[in-house]
């Protein structure tokens, strides 16, 4: 019998991985072997973080299929095309300018987090276009 005791195993205070700040979770995507390489090379999901960040702070654009909004995000998004002065004379017709999410171009480009700031973002994207198509179409 041994009296000898080991100070290997077992729980020891402080031991083990470190909680996070923000709980995270698992994602999975399919790529191939190259783009998986290159996956790696850009620094895997510490890159992915870092694009979403600099997505989020405005400083990169991106596009969003406006047809997966839950409806929330499109009142959101609407509130925001209303407040930037974004026409909504067309609600009645299947494909109004302000919900992109019932026409066929349903991806729109912008940036950061707050979707409200998309509504106002699309709106100065399609302004110059909308106003000119109802300039002629009163001609």
């Amino acid at each position: 019998m041994r009296t000898n005791q080991c100070n290997w195993g077992g729980a020891r205070p402080g031991a083990g991985r470190k909680p996070r700040e923000e709980k995270t979770v698992r994602v999975s995507a399919f790529l191939t072997e190259a783009d998986r390489d290159m996956f790696k090379l850009l620094g895997g999901a510490k890159w992915i973080q870092s694009q979403i960040k600099q997505f989020e702070a405005g400083k990169m654009t991106c596009k969003i299929d406006t047809t997966k909004f839950t409806e929330e995000q499109r009142d959101l998004f609407l509130q925001g095309w209303k407040s930037a002065g974004g026409y909504t004379g067309d609600l009645d017709t299947g494909c109004p300018w302000c919900c992109p999410w019932y026409c066929g171009n349903c991806e729109i480009e912008v940036s950061g987090a707050d979707v409200k700031d998309w509504g106002r973002q699309h709106w100065e994207a399609c302004r110059e276009e909308i106003e000119d198509y109802l300039k002629e179409e009163q001609s």
